[in-house]
């Protein structure tokens, strides 16, 4: 399914879209070339952090993701 929703979104026109794949592409963390920044692979990959993404949005408030954050920073930031 993720593969035809990033198919049908790759060949959409218009800016809506085109802001669409920047997102996706970024959120996905890809580098990519300058003469091909949008690649089907990268959609893929920033369809499949934005799905969970966006559930785990449904289940914490931002006020709440930022206090897990604050609490996990030190735990992930130790250089033991």
């Amino acid at each position: 399914m993720a593969c035809v929703t990033v198919w049908e979104l790759d060949r959409q026109p218009g800016e809506a879209a085109a802001q669409c794949r920047r997102f996706l592409v970024r959120l996905s963390g890809r580098q990519t070339k300058r003469h091909r920044p949008i690649t089907p692979s990268s959609l893929v990959a920033g369809l499949m952090i934005l799905l969970p993404l966006i559930e785990l949005l449904n289940q914490y408030t931002a006020e709440e993701l930022k206090t897990l954050a604050q609490t996990a920073a030190p735990v992930l930031c130790r250089s033991d």
